[in-house]
């Protein structure tokens, strides 16, 4: 079988998805491929999809997803091709690389969220922004709380001796929930400046960052009081 898709699409989910685990499943179907993960302790997953120029369906197990991120930031070409039979070969310009596929049955962080957002608030940020508060309070906790109150929304870290508070903008409805700060970097080490991030939480619940080029979607579990 064979996809072409966006080099580009392709590479930042595979770089997404390196921080939590080295092999995923693809899946193939109507244009589009599908991959979706968790990490070794279930804190947090990935959700992500590209659009693809394909015929029929296919669902296959990807491994060694750090050396494919590697090759693939080594090419300039807007376009790649991929061929799946029995083996992966990704072709760009004069590249090709070779890697053999892993059986996608023996995957066991395939993820499945049955988690109900209709009800979250959300708040539209930049990819700059929300790295700068992650960077800031990292220097002084080992998380961050998201809260809004009287209108407002703010990231606060806080330390024994240390706080700091950031002003994110208006957010019309109380919340408060707490994440840990080495799973809010692994996600904005994912993110670019100039994404747009929009952001889904509620209280004491998880918090998803979503961008949408490519489609990805980050679910990150809640540090309960």
């Amino acid at each position: 079988m064979e996809v072409r898709c966006s080099t580009f699409e392709l590479y930042r989910v595979l770089w997404a998805a390196s921080f939590l685990a080295d092999e995923l499943r693809l899946k193939i179907k109507d244009g589009v491929m599908k991959t979706s993960l968790k990490d070794s302790a279930n804190v947090m997953a990935l959700i992500a999809e590209i659009p693809v120029e394909a015929e029929g369906e296919l669902e296959v197990g990807l491994g060694h997803v750090n050396s494919l991120v590697k090759f693939l930031s080594k090419t300039k070409d807007r376009k790649i091709l991929l061929e799946f039979n029995g083996k992966l070969r990704l072709i760009t310009g004069t590249l090709t690389y070779t890697v053999k596929l892993a059986e996608s049955s023996l995957i066991s962080s395939d993820f499945k969220t049955k988690l109900n957002m209709d009800n979250f608030v959300e708040f539209l940020t930049t990819g700059k922004a929300f790295k700068d508060v992650v960077k800031l309070a990292k220097t002084v906790s080992y998380e961050v709380i998201f809260e809004a109150k009287e209108g407002v929304l703010k990231a606060i870290a806080e330390g024994d001796t240390v706080s700091v508070e950031i002003e994110l903008g208006d957010l019309h409805r109380d919340v408060r929930a707490k994440y840990g700060i080495d799973y809010l970097e692994i996600i904005s080490k994912s993110l670019r400046n100039d994404d747009a991030v929009l952001l889904k939480f509620d209280t004491d619940e998880p918090l998803a960052v979503c961008v949408d080029y490519p489609k990805m979607c980050f679910l990150l579990a809640p540090r309960i009081e």
